[in-house]
């Protein structure tokens, strides 16, 4: 298979340009050349409506009397949930997570249409470890070519939601246990639930394993089939994904969702002897769901 083709697939094209993004400091170094075709991807033929598209409003992190629980780690433009006394409800963990799984699941089932109402991509360079030499160039890929989606898409039949919403291609969008839950809060606002998850790091996630229970990941198995031959070792290690949504309550549908998954990408490039690097990103999509 031709590895650049990937790039252009209509499915997986933003999977393989985050990988290209993420190598490219590297591969640039190594092999001294820079073609900007390795980063073009299609456009997905989705129509695209910007007027009266709009993004739910995050729930609030100012409140009297509120205790906020906020990861310090947090990579998403989203506050978590604002748990007070008065709208924290008694559920176990067990019990969130099912509540999210059933209404998750029922946006492939039954949504009318799911509108992406952004989606930001971040170059964490704080959790990045590129040789000092390599530095200046990553930061200045990063910023020029890993440019956020600003522009809402609305996917308008089933095809479409099962093929672009969490997890893409799948007909279900969580199969998330408490094996792989960190953390889970849920608000009772009076006509919906607010839930905020935040799940454990997953080395090589695939196959419906660790946080590819309810994320899209870049899979190993594909890279490595697919890589150029001076890639000799890769792998990813996902970190601090957080997940919030909003349920209605009367119907169990969800409205709203939010996804944030920082990856770190490891990999080996053999060009001359062996470069060591270690990429990290940060992806944030944002989903209004009508029924």
């Amino acid at each position: 298979m031709d590895f650049k083709k990937l790039f252009k697939d209509e499915a997986y094209g933003w999977m393989y340009k985050t990988l290209a993004l993420g190598l490219a400091a590297v591969i640039i170094f190594t092999a001294g050349v820079y073609s900007t075709s390795l980063f073009t991807a299609s456009t997905k033929t989705v129509a695209v409506q910007n007027q009266n598209v709009q993004s739910n409003a995050a729930p609030s992190d100012s409140s009297a009397g509120t205790e906020q629980k906020s990861p310090q780690s947090s990579t998403s433009s989203k506050p978590p949930v604002t748990i007070t006394d008065e709208n924290k409800t008694e559920m176990t963990t067990a019990e969130i997570i099912e509540l999210f799984n059933t209404s998750a699941n029922k946006v492939k089932q039954e949504a009318v249409t799911v509108t992406k109402n952004y989606e930001y991509r971040k170059y964490l360079e704080e959790n990045s470890k590129v040789p000092d030499k390599l530095k200046g160039l990553a930061n200045s890929l990063m910023s020029t070519a890993f440019k956020d989606d600003t522009e809402p898409i609305v996917y308008a039949t089933k095809d479409e939601i099962i093929a672009n919403y969490q997890v893409p291609g799948q007909t279900w969008s969580s199969t998330l246990t408490e094996a792989e839950v960190e953390e889970a809060l849920c608000a009772d606002n009076g006509g919906e639930y607010e839930i905020y998850l935040k799940l454990k790091s997953s080395v090589n996630p695939e196959n419906a394993t660790g946080v590819a229970k309810a994320f899209d990941t870049i899979t190993t198995s594909e890279v490595r089939e697919n890589a150029p031959a001076m890639i000799k070792d890769f792998s990813t290690e996902y970190f601090n994904c957080e997940i919030r949504c909003k349920i209605d309550k009367e119907s169990g549908r969800m409205t709203w969702s939010n996804y944030t998954s920082p990856v770190i990408m490891k990999v080996n490039v053999e060009f001359f002897g062996t470069i060591a690097a270690e990429v990290a990103l940060s992806f944030e999509k944002d989903y209004t769901i009508t029924y």
